[in-house]
């Protein structure tokens, strides 16, 4: 059996794995684990289906699954970045990509029967072309015919506008579905859509097209801990809005690279992001962008703990009526230890958010507040994460403060299975503080 998936070929037969032209190394165990995946693309997998048909009658753990299934999505990701494998909380694993199969045997037999038909067809058309040559004697087109043919070839090319007008709704409702699923912090599903209509739009070579969907990409990318995908993506986003010289998009692709080199502890190049959008702010000093300038000086000196760069930075966003002003005003608070006030604040941002029903808002804020409420009140903190999980949001950092507050109430067990799982499925969030709380949970 051959299959396709994500630009690779892999032939169960040979067991050999190809990118394009090019041959990829594979464990023997890698080639066990990824012929599975392959008979059973899209479909929730459980870990005890999968040590009992790659591992059989071997005494591995569960946790020594996870640990080959994440070396081997790294493997896969190492020889072309994708998202392979989904992990779905205390269920099991989903193979993400779409599949698909040839069975080498039948397409053997399936050729040779294609050929027979096409000489019998042959074979066909020769004696109707002879009989032709006989009982005509012009090739000439009668009146009836040629208008026959131009009625034909009129109707063909209505067909064809009436499949494009078919397939472009087709893309529109599923840019639709994505957007709304995105909204719900469904990813996975949102991104397969928007990968669906980058292609089409790819193939139209529709420009803003493929800046909307490679924007919508990069964001789920972020926001899921896939930050080199993220990155690479803002680039190439910089670069058209920078042909389309569109200076607002552009501002706003570079305060989430700003934001992305800031949770990757890079602070060098987020203070370049920063001058990138000074000298946007200097020529086009519009609402919009000064309000991305605001925001990004806020957000570093808030990341620097800079109470007074923060303040200062804060009134200037005020000034500009930002949408997640309340936010922002939440953790000038926090940063000032005036925890009440922080809380306040926070609580009218969501309340805002709700309104709105965006759940990518309402998680952010939800966070916010787990984070505050591990410091000062662990009740508050139980119902909070209770109510962040209702929305389900990805992994990191929810589960995090879920790890915290266990061992506020000194379950440390669970605290540290809870940082084990997490440590496999952050992907790129995944940070020294992090390693150095699972570490002090071991010992």
């Amino acid at each position: 059996m051959k299959y396709h998936f994500s630009g690779f070929s892999y032939d169960t037969e040979q067991k050999t794995l190809k990118l394009g032209s090019q041959s990829k190394e594979l464990t023997r165990e890698y080639h066990s684990l990824l012929s599975y995946l392959l008979s059973r693309p899209q479909q929730l997998i459980s870990l005890k289906e999968m040590k009992d048909q790659v591992w059989p009658n071997q005494a591995v753990t569960h946790y020594t699954i996870e640990q080959s299934i994440l070396k081997f999505s790294q493997t896969l990701n190492k020889y072309h970045q994708d998202h392979y494998i989904e992990t779905v909380s205390e269920q099991g694993i989903r193979f993400i990509p779409k599949v698909s199969s040839l069975d080498l045997n039948t397409n053997h037999h399936k050729f040779k029967l294609e050929w027979l038909i096409l000489i019998l067809t042959v074979g066909f058309l020769l004696l109707y072309l002879l009989f032709k040559t006989k009982t005509t004697e012009s090739n000439v087109l009668s009146n009836s015919e040629a208008v026959n043919f131009e009625t034909n070839k009129q109707t063909e090319l209505t067909n064809a506008t009436s499949q494009k007008s078919v397939l472009k709704h087709q893309m529109q409702t599923k840019i639709a579905t994505a957007k709304e699923l995105y909204q719900k912090n469904e990813f996975t599903k949102a991104e397969q859509l928007i990968k669906e209509s980058l292609i089409y739009n790819e193939q139209q070579n529709n420009q803003q097209g493929i800046i909307d969907n490679r924007t919508k990409l990069a964001k789920i990318y972020q926001q899921t801990g896939r930050f080199s995908l993220a990155e690479q993506n803002w680039r190439m986003i910089l670069a058209m809005h920078s042909e389309q010289k569109n200076a607002t998009n552009s501002a706003e692709a570079i305060l989430w690279l700003l934001q992305l080199h800031l949770i990757k502890n890079n602070t060098t190049q987020a203070k370049n992001n920063l001058k990138s959008l000074a000298q946007l702010f200097k020529k086009h000093p519009t609402q919009a962008i000064t309000s991305l300038f605001y925001e990004g000086q806020l957000m570093i000196a808030l990341y620097q703990q800079d109470l007074s760069n923060s303040q200062q930075h804060l009134t200037s966003l005020i000034n500009s009526d930002h949408q997640l002003i309340k936010m922002y005003r939440g953790d000038v608070a926090r940063l000032e230890a005036k925890h009440t006030a922080a809380e306040m604040y926070y609580l009218e941002a969501l309340l805002h958010a709700n309104t709105n029903g965006d759940f990518n808002q309402i998680t952010l804020i939800l966070n916010r507040l787990n984070a505050l409420y591990i410091n000062i009140n662990s009740k508050k903190l139980t119902e909070n994460l209770r109510r962040t999980s209702k929305l389900k949001p990805f992994i990191y950092p929810l589960q995090k403060y879920q790890a915290q507050a266990a061992k506020l109430s000194g379950n440390n067990n669970k605290a540290l299975s809870l940082m084990e799982d997490l440590k496999l499925k952050a992907g790129d969030y995944w940070q020294n503080t992090d390693q150095l709380l699972l570490e002090s949970l071991q010992n």
